[in-house]
């Protein structure tokens, strides 16, 4: 009885393969960035790597989302969008420095999209302020555009629950803007 009982779990091991992590919406991110559109703004370089976490977003990549123009930005322009960013930038000649405050899981549920973990970034009062000026102008160019309300700004640093990677706390500097349009990315120093 017991050699069979050592069979039965043994064979149940090895049939058993554990869950892979979740790539949720890995295809819809990649798709996202070759064919949608955000204005983000970026972290230095320097504060990117102390946010990037072991196979989560990499530091190049890391940003705060000020305003979202969806998947697919096809048969739109971003010709006035990038000339009106300009004058904005040129509003703001200094980088942003803001607060990492917390840590994150958003959409834990959801089968679609699939979880993201974040830090939670604010105490800057020129975040929200640089937000609503690109929020506006956007809104006077393209057709009423639905975004996440309330606005909760964050960088995500992983497609996947990963809040236990999370440990950074303190200061974030955000030197440059971004446009990112159809696979194109645009950056304009602040």
């Amino acid at each position: 009885m017991a050699v069979r009982l050592v069979a039965i779990i043994a064979a149940a091991l090895l049939l058993w393969t554990p869950a892979a992590p979740p790539v949720f919406a890995r295809a819809d991110i990649e798709q996202a960035k070759a064919t949608g559109g955000i204005v983000a703004l970026y972290p230095s370089d320097l504060d990117a790597h102390v946010l990037a976490i072991p196979g989560g977003t990499p530091p190049e990549e890391l940003h705060l989302t000020l305003v979202d123009y969806g998947q697919d930005v096809s048969g739109l322009t971003d010709v006035e969008l990038r000339r009106r960013l300009s004058d904005v930038v040129a509003g703001h000649p200094e980088p942003i420095e803001a607060q990492v405050f917390g840590h994150a899981v958003f959409n834990p549920n959801d089968a679609q999209r699939g979880p993201s973990t974040v830090y939670i970034v604010g105490d800057s009062p020129e975040l929200a302020s640089l937000r609503q000026q690109v929020l506006s102008l956007s809104q006077e160019l393209f057709e009423p555009l639905a975004q996440h309300e309330p606005w909760v700004p964050h960088v995500t640093a992983g497609y996947s629950a990963l809040e236990t990677e999370l440990k950074y706390t303190g200061t974030v500097r955000f030197d440059r803007i971004g446009l990112s349009w159809a696979g194109c990315k645009t950056y304009w120093p602040l």
